[in-house]
């Protein structure tokens, strides 16, 4: 039951809800038509992995429990140590410019997968799903706040803990994460005072050179930028090659 497409394409992670196969049966008097509905290859792409260690990064089919089956990328590459089986359950479409009444969203919008990860991953993705510079892959454990709601529709909120970064298993340590759709006050760093009386939105880990993705609360043009740069510079602008996520494991 291999579904994947290893192809990532520019395509956010969708609920699949169209038909993948049809067949058409032709009797003397009657044409008939049958479908088949996408099949399950896991609740969820740690799981896929563990049932075949030579799984590749792509799209599968899952059926986390909460939602019916949806079709999600699976990151498949290693991380922290040798840690596989990533559900990405936010990419930004590279195209939009967001706002605060276009505000991004979950793209595999499962609460299962939220509450059932023992961590969540930050990196920028391509139009064929890899991951992209600048900055490195940054985990920590799911914010609470994240298991019923996400962190652009939500005032400024700030999560202290421990951080793996890249794919090795000793590059760690503690830190804030920073998020919400309110604005980064001057000098415009990530650890500097919010104003929680304006939009902007930010999501960030203080001081790391990982993802500080900001912008999509305001009509200002998006950036993906790294939480080492102040906002007042020019910044990196998001587009279909440097696109922020969120994946799960």
């Amino acid at each position: 039951n291999s579904n994947n497409n290893n192809n990532g394409g520019g395509n956010a992670i969708i609920i699949n809800t169209t038909n993948t196969s049809t067949t058409s049966t032709t009797t003397s008097a009657t044409t008939s038509t049958t479908s088949a509905a996408p099949v399950s290859q896991g609740t969820n792409c740690a799981s896929i992995r563990a049932a075949d260690g030579s799984a590749d990064s792509g799209w599968y089919y899952i059926a986390p429990g909460d939602v019916g089956v949806i079709q999600v990328w699976c990151d498949m590459n290693e991380y922290f140590g040798g840690e596989r089986g990533w559900t990405v359950v936010f990419v930004a479409d590279g195209s939009a410019n967001y706002n605060v009444g276009n505000l991004p969203r979950w793209t595999a919008d499962s609460v299962t997968l939220r509450k059932d990860a023992t961590r969540f991953m930050v990196v920028y993705r391509d139009s064929n799903m890899n991951p992209v510079s600048p900055g490195d892959a940054y985990g920590m454990m799911v914010p609470s706040p994240w298991l019923h709601g996400d962190p652009f529709d939500i005032e400024y909120q700030i999560f202290v803990g421990d951080y793996w970064r890249g794919n090795a298993a000793s590059a760690r340590g503690n830190t804030a994460l920073r998020y919400g759709r309110n604005e980064i006050g001057s000098p415009g760093y990530c650890g500097s005072p919010v104003n929680t009386n304006a939009f902007h939105g930010f999501v960030c880990m203080d001081g790391l050179f990982g993802p500080f993705y900001s912008g999509w609360a305001s009509p200002d043009p998006d950036k993906c930028s790294t939480s080492t740069e102040s906002l007042n510079n020019p910044g990196t602008a998001c587009s279909s090659s440097r696109r922020f996520s969120i994946a799960v494991l």
